[in-house]
């Protein structure tokens, strides 16, 4: 994808360079009254016209990009090898007997301590698939409450995994929030060639 925000604070840094050529300039047609300021409100509608092209280009790609990406991330899916399943589903039906035939709350809180231990040796297309195994395990030991809310715990923290595609999509939905134009909207704060639209904004909201 073409840099756009670089392309922006180029066109700015051109725009700044030339404001300041007319500003020092002792060319002697800037002896006419307004030719500075015209010249200048004239370099201003030119960026103005370049950055507002190019915002509209990188709305466009963004889009497009964002779509695809879209579509990725609803086909995504953790990869899991056939030993990790196999692995993962023997786990939660250890851990099922374990907290089922426990003799007391202490053993069944070890019992969901020592599968926060072995889930951690996992990877995360394994954890995935261990999620899926949760409303099995809930079901199984559902009248038990305090090993209910340790399951649902781990449901929202298992819940939270992105796949590469889903953190893709979610950076470019970030970068399409901040868009590319923070140096040219910092421009026109700071500028004294934008003065008068700051001006205008000022006296809109008074």
């Amino acid at each position: 994808m073409k840099d756009y925000k670089n392309e922006i604070e180029r066109e700015i840094a051109g725009f700044r360079r030339q404001v300041e050529r007319i500003e020092s300039s002792d060319h002697p047609r800037y002896n006419v009254e307004g030719a500075r300021q015209y010249e200048i409100q004239e370099a201003r509608r030119e960026l103005d016209a370049k950055v507002d092209g190019l915002r509209r280009e990188h709305a466009a790609t963004m889009e497009s990009e964002i779509e695809n990406a879209r579509k990725a991330a609803l086909r995504s899916r953790f990869p899991v090898s056939n030993a990790d399943k196999e692995a993962v589903e023997y786990l939660a039906k250890s851990f099922i007997a374990d907290a089922k035939l426990a003799f007391s709350d202490v053993e069944k809180k070890l019992a969901y301590d020592a599968l926060e231990r072995k889930l951690q040796t996992l990877n995360v297309g394994a954890w995935a698939h261990f999620r899926l195994q949760l409303p099995a395990i809930f079901d199984a030991l559902g009248g038990d409450e305090a090993i209910a809310r340790h399951l649902r715990s781990l449901n929202m923290t298992l819940s939270r995994l992105k796949t590469p595609e889903q953190e893709r999509l979610e950076e470019l939905e970030a970068q399409q929030f901040a868009g590319v134009d923070l140096a040219y909207r910092r421009l026109k704060i700071t500028h004294s060639a934008y003065a008068d639209s700051r001006d205008n904004q000022n006296y809109g909201r008074a």
